[in-house]
């Protein structure tokens, strides 16, 4: 089980800048974070409603939707933690399922 630590969601959103995201922050009332394409521009919306580890979830999940790929090879050029990784190849090994 995995450990839930801030420094997580911390890594998820750099990560998510990296794959060209931008991030915004609103509080919509415990929703859900999503994403959209605005104008070209990918953005994540992350709702402060929810805790930092539900953020985090919906950030993986996120990602790991839309730019599985670009996890996988951030993963293997040692640009993730490992601890991320090996949440991230669950997250993966979960949708294939």
């Amino acid at each position: 089980m995995l450990v839930y630590t801030p420094d997580l969601l911390q890594e998820t959103l750099e990560i998510a800048k990296q794959a060209d995201y931008a991030i915004r922050t609103e509080c919509f009332d415990g929703n859900g974070c999503e994403s959209c394409v605005l104008h070209g521009k990918k953005i994540i919306f992350v709702d402060l409603a929810l805790s930092p580890p539900d953020q985090f979830e919906q950030m993986l999940r996120i990602l790991c939707d839309e730019v599985p790929e670009t996890l996988q090879k951030m993963a293997k050029e040692g640009k993730i933690s490992e601890v991320l990784v090996r949440r991230i190849r669950r997250q993966l090994a979960s949708r294939n399922h």
